[in-house]
């Protein structure tokens, strides 16, 4: 879950739907004193100093902090989980794009493989 308050309704009012299917949540927050902190189970800091517009408003920094961020966690997690793979990944991405960008699958481990056009990724079995 992202979010630069942490109090964002809709993500509070998620967090038991979420919890249905047994899995840690992650919250990736700009508040560490808000709702969403107290009731994830894992919290990432994307604090910001400040927004990059005069004004402090728009956001712009924290939006590519917590895009940095989600961006790191995803990578670090594809290489702890051997269970990543391309049928994986298709089976939560609606589109498929997983399946149609890549022709097969490439070890991050010693980069053998063939995905051509995508960046999902698995450990082969010689590394």
């Amino acid at each position: 879950m992202i979010s630069k308050s942490g109090a964002t309704a809709e993500l509070v009012e998620l967090i038991p739907v979420l919890r249905q299917f047994q899995s840690p949540l992650i919250g990736i927050v700009g508040n560490l004193s808000c709702p969403l902190v107290e009731k994830v189970d894992i919290v990432l800091d994307a604090r910001v100093a400040r927004e990059a517009d005069p004004l402090n408003l728009a956001p712009t920094c924290s939006t590519t902090v917590a895009l940095g961020v989600g961006d790191a966690l995803a990578v670090a997690l594809m290489r702890v989980v051997d269970s990543v793979t391309l049928t994986s990944h298709a089976t939560i991405h609606r589109d498929n794009s997983a399946e149609t960008c890549c022709s097969g699958v490439r070890c991050y481990a010693c980069g053998e493989g063939g995905c051509l056009g995508g960046t999902a990724t698995t450990r082969c079995a010689q590394s």
